[in-house]
């Protein structure tokens, strides 16, 4: 089995950059370079597991607002700037008004590219201690308590997501597609026709992508949170058998990629050669399934799961391999989903939390992995499973 040693031991875990986590006590805290992240649900205080992350750089500066509401060169109506405790960690940002005449509204400045993917979250304190509220599309509609705009648009605030943290706090985030000329501006604002409710804001992100990721906090210049790569290059430290074996994960994802360009391959756990010329490896499909594509001297194609995972829940999956065996699937004790062996040679190596190719990173937690040299049955791939 896999982690019956120390995780430095098996695991050879690089990340050229800090990055940010929430840990058990709920506190959003560093972690240096080159050291794995392991996190918790900052509103529940559970584990989550390993993050695994691609890069992803925050296009903004000065994040948090240290200087006030200087560090919004676009302001108007009424703003103010606001010392916090927040998530252990905020300790600035903007208090943000209403009077029913003047819009609030706090924009940085930033360089968008046309028609690309962008996606904007920030951490919020409604004063009244409550979850944020968005009932409607347009902007300036009365059930929302305010909006968030991207260059000369508003994004639609009825297709935010908002996550729970802890102590009142939440992170709302939202996507949009810029026009073929965007604008310059990234903030929030209160239309003068939202809702009265009043809050804290701070933790200004954007990125190029279809979802927030963690946080990366900005200074003077933007910055970026390396990739993480997780590999185990020794097998022999697990006593792997070319011949046959049955590999097994539990993760977890917070969304499913919408399968395009730049939003597809989350990958669990490879095993192949270097040059990924042969593998074995799991990753997850738009629709929730768990497939396995395999990568050999017969290349026969992929095996895919015919139930699907729940999104933010923990998820079992294991494949299993054997020379003369089929090769074989299975999803949470579900249906075990077989066919011709994909006959891989030299296989050298494990990928944790990623898959074969590239986009390829899980960008979710990575809570448990084991490998038994030997072909499992189907029978206990889904007993192991469930």
């Amino acid at each position: 089995m896999l982690f019956n040693r120390n995780f430095g031991d098996l695991v050879t875990f690089a990340r050229a950059s800090s990055a940010w986590t929430y840990s058990n006590g709920g506190v959003l805290v560093p972690v240096a370079a080159g050291v794995p992240r392991f996190e918790y649900d900052p509103s529940t205080l559970v584990a989550l597991g390993m993050p695994i992350e691609e890069s992803m750089a925050n296009l903004c500066t000065y994040s948090e607002f240290p200087n006030g509401t200087s560090d919004a060169p676009t302001r108007g109506g009424p703003i103010t700037a606001a010392s916090l405790s927040l998530l252990g960690y905020f300790s600035s940002g903007i208090a943000v008004g209403w009077d029913g005449t003047n819009h609030a509204y706090a924009y940085k400045a930033v360089t968008l590219s046309a028609s690309t993917q962008y996606t904007v979250s920030v951490f919020v304190k409604m004063d009244d201690g409550a979850a944020p509220s968005f009932g409607a599309a347009t902007g300036a509609d009365v059930s929302n308590d305010f909006a968030m705009v991207l260059g000369s648009s508003t994004i639609g605030p009825n297709s935010f997501t908002v996550k729970a943290l802890r102590d009142g706090v939440y992170r709302v985030s939202g996507t949009l597609t810029t026009p073929a000329s965007p604008g310059p501006n990234l903030g929030v604002v209160k239309y003068s026709t939202n809702t009265p409710r009043t809050f804290k804001v701070t933790g200004y992100q954007i990125r190029a992508g279809a979802y927030a990721g963690s946080y990366v906090p900005t200074q003077g210049a933007q910055a970026t949170r390396a990739a993480e790569n997780a590999t185990i290059s020794d097998l022999s430290k697990i006593g792997f058998n070319v011949s046959e074996g049955t590999v097994f994960a539990e993760f977890m994802v917070p969304r499913l990629t919408a399968g395009v360009t730049g939003d597809v391959g989350q990958g669990v756990v490879t095993l192949g050669d270097s040059a990924l010329n042969n593998y074995l490896a799991v990753g997850v499909a738009p629709t929730g399934a768990a497939i396995l594509y395999r990568k050999g001297t017969t290349n026969p194609g992929q095996l895919s799961t015919a139930n699907a995972l729940t999104v933010g829940a923990a998820t079992k999956v294991a494949f299993a391999y054997g020379a003369g065996q089929n090769d074989a699937i299975c999803l949470n004790g579900g249906a075990v989903a077989s066919g011709t062996s994909g006959s891989p040679s030299g296989l050298t190596e494990m990928r944790l939390g990623r898959f074969s190719g590239n986009p390829g990173w899980l960008n979710g937690w990575l809570r448990n992995v084991r490998y038994f040299p030997r072909r499992l049955s189907n029978t206990e791939l889904q007993a192991l499973t469930s």
